[in-house]
């Protein structure tokens, strides 16, 4: 070996392969295909990490636009005690992006009653908010009331400060109608005139919005969404119409159900729907319902529906069913509007009155304008993201991922997947489910493994 071989290392690439013969030159060579290999290899390597970068991103990008657009009937109180608090008591909530703008968008109730002959009133729109001149308060809720009444023997209720608050201060009594309501609210009452009320006996509300001719297209009173009462001519409710969130109700005993001949009778047009009746208690019974919807008995009459907590789900656990009360056996004010949560007769011992079981006596009508019971009692758990008392995919689908990097990050990912498949009633089991890693905890996974990739390469060419 040559003086020049033996000082040809692979530090002077370019002074060896000038200076020595045709061993140094192989020498060299050799170095740099095993250099341009690894150049090589760090580039696929680096194409790779992006990939799975940018796919991460899309499905992150795309899950942020899903839940901007999700919107949701949060409330309904619809038959508070007393007959006269028809006209003063009632309330709507909906809840959504804080701030979205509600341009073209419409909360309406659906007529359930129908006839044995099918000639009934199933499926005529019969009272409509025209929510277009709005937009959801600063923490996401808006809140639709009645006009208020001096001589009322219930109280006011108090709303967040937050929220988008609207209460009828028109003409017209109750919700309004028409030029008598301040709050967009049109209807037709059970007599045929207007009550400013929703009707008792049941509904489906649905809250839709109008991607067609913002005139032409909008929802009327007494338009039709199922000629021939045999379910929605159309499944949005009408040709660019998007039902964004609907609920049904039979609220009384035989609305649903005809007992003489042992028939179906009403119908409900929700993604969810409930009523008294069961096949326990009702042998033979089966609810008209859309198809692929869902029926939850109750075995009692319904006067108001809330989300649980600040549910996203289209499930009857997403939903808390119950009968309120103004018995003073069960804590009520008088003269207030803290309705309590009911038990049947006898007061306070008769059987329980809710779809989650609701201790009794509990008040469920002092959430308005924010998060519903549970979560105005019991703080959320770490990982509960969306606070509706579960722990599970919606929160890392439908809010960790487009949050991640504004609000939220990967602790709050740990917080996730420690606590998944936990309840706000539940201790997290030491065994617990921990779920495969989506999207979004990918991009992180993919961060680090360019980290990782990055340290090795320099200490190669260190």
């Amino acid at each position: 070996m040559t003086t020049a071989e033996r000082d040809c290392t692979p530090g002077g690439i370019g002074s060896c392969a000038h200076r020595a013969g045709h061993g140094a030159a192989a020498s060299t060579l050799s170095y740099e295909r095993k250099s341009t290999a690894r150049s090589h290899n760090v580039k696929m390597a680096a194409r790779s990490w992006a990939w799975i970068i940018a796919m991460a991103v899309a499905a992150i990008c795309v899950n942020a636009t899903e839940a901007h657009a999700q919107m949701f009937i949060n409330e309904l109180f619809f038959d508070p005690p007393g007959s006269a608090a028809d006209a003063t008591h009632e309330y709507v909530e909906l809840r959504g992006t804080p701030g979205a703008s509600l341009a073209n968008h419409y909360l309406i109730f659906v007529e359930n009653e129908d006839n044995l002959s099918h000639t009934g009133g199933a499926g005529l729109i019969e009272l409509i908010f025209d929510l277009g001149s709005q937009s959801l308060g600063s923490n996401g809720f808006l809140t639709l009331r009645q006009k208020a009444n001096q001589f009322s023997v219930y109280g006011n209720y108090a709303v967040d400060p937050a929220a988008t608050d609207l209460q009828n201060t028109g003409t017209g009594v109750g919700y309004g109608s028409g030029a008598g309501s301040s709050i967009g609210a049109s209807n037709v009452g059970s007599g045929g005139a207007p009550d400013g009320r929703i009707e008792n006996s049941g509904f489906t509300a649905m809250l839709i919005r109008n991607g067609g001719d913002p005139v032409a297209n909008a929802p009327t009173l007494g338009f039709d969404l199922d000629v021939g009462n045999n379910g929605l001519d159309v499944a949005t409710g009408r040709t660019d119409w998007t039902i964004l969130d609907s609920i049904g109700i039979f609220s009384e005993r035989f609305e649903a159900w005809d007992p003489d001949f042992n028939v179906p009778l009403g119908r409900l047009y929700g993604a969810v729907n409930f009523g008294p009746e069961t096949a326990e208690s009702t042998p033979g019974f089966v609810p008209n319902i859309e198809p692929g919807t869902t029926y939850l008995g109750t075995d009692f009459e319904i006067e108001i529906a809330a989300r649980w907590g600040n549910s996203t789900g289209q499930a009857p656990d997403d939903w808390h069913i119950s009968n309120v009360t103004d018995n003073s056996l069960s804590g009520f004010t008088p003269g207030g509007s803290d309705f309590r949560q009911s038990v049947g007769d006898p007061h306070p011992t008769g059987p329980l009155e809710s779809t989650k079981n609701v201790p009794y006596g509990t008040v469920l009508t002092n959430t308005l304008g924010s998060a519903n019971y549970p979560l105005n009692v019991a703080p959320p758990l770490a990982g509960d993201f969306d606070q509706d008392g579960h722990v599970d995919d919606d929160d890392l689908n439908n809010e960790w991922k487009p949050r991640f990097g504004v609000d939220l990050d990967g602790a709050d990912f740990l917080d996730w997947q420690a606590n998944y498949g936990s309840t706000s009633t539940d201790a997290v089991a030491a065994n617990g489910a921990v779920p495969e890693p989506a999207a979004a905890s990918l991009l992180a996974l993919a961060i680090a493994g360019i980290a990782i990739n990055q340290r090795r390469d320099n200490r190669r060419r260190g």
